[in-house]
């Protein structure tokens, strides 16, 4: 049994695959719904799937740009696994996820994150021969450079639908959108992509499995003298 985990934003997901790359489960979490409820929702996944610890064979886990909290979460969470089970863990782009539940497009797909900084964290795919390619490196972009950035066509998709097809539509000129139910990152997403690498066993250290930022952290001083994120 493949794990899929995604703590990429406030809307974690968990996902179990069966050894045949098959969907078994999936569990969202609601949003802000707090790193504390990501273990105890592990359990009740695997326990409603009749699923114990030592059937799990292999971990895939989002590795960012996103959130710092909920990636040294979930990514943690990934190496504890992969290291007390002795099984495999790959780690998986959350962007790349995001523009994974958009098939066979025919054109570029623009997957989005909000960096909470008045930013977007980004990265352009495109399908070709049914395989996902990524077309440049990520991107940290100010709002204000969004509409000499993209001005071919190319369908967006992000975390946040509300907020971020708003700031889209007052930007650019008819942005062409994904389906609203499409703007968060699945675990699914995450272990649909993880299931080729692990075939070829294309697996990641777990010790040296890191988050990808693409920033470095706020860091903030307290008057006891203690830095903390």
């Amino acid at each position: 049994m493949l794990l899929a985990i995604n703590t990429t934003t406030q809307q974690f997901s968990l996902a179990l695959f069966d050894t045949e790359g098959i969907l078994q489960s999936e569990y969202v979490l609601p949003f802000a719904s707090g790193s504390k409820f990501l273990i105890p929702a592990l359990e009740v996944m695997m326990k409603n799937a009749g699923i114990k610890p030592e059937d799990l064979t292999s971990i895939a886990v989002a590795i960012g740009p996103g959130s710092f909290t909920g990636l040294k979460v979930g990514i943690s969470v990934a190496k504890a696994l992969s290291v007390c089970l002795n099984i495999p863990v790959v780690g998986i782009s959350s962007l790349q996820a995001l523009a994974n539940q958009i098939p066979f497009s025919k054109i570029p797909i623009t997957a989005m994150i909000d960096s909470r900084k008045g930013e977007y964290f980004v990265a352009q795919f495109i399908w070709k021969e049914g395989k996902l390619l990524q077309k440049g490196p990520n991107m940290c972009l100010k709002k204000e450079e969004f509409a000499e950035r993209f001005t071919e066509e190319t369908i967006f998709v992000g975390n946040d639908y509300l907020r971020q097809s708003k700031f889209l539509k007052d930007t650019l000129k008819d942005p062409l959108l994904a389906p609203s139910y499409l703007w968060h990152i699945s675990a699914s997403s995450v272990g649909m992509l993880a299931l080729s690498r692990i075939k070829n066993r294309d697996y990641d250290d777990p010790f040296l499995l890191e988050p990808v930022y693409m920033r470095p952290p706020e860091i903030r001083h307290n008057p006891y003298g203690v830095f903390r994120c």
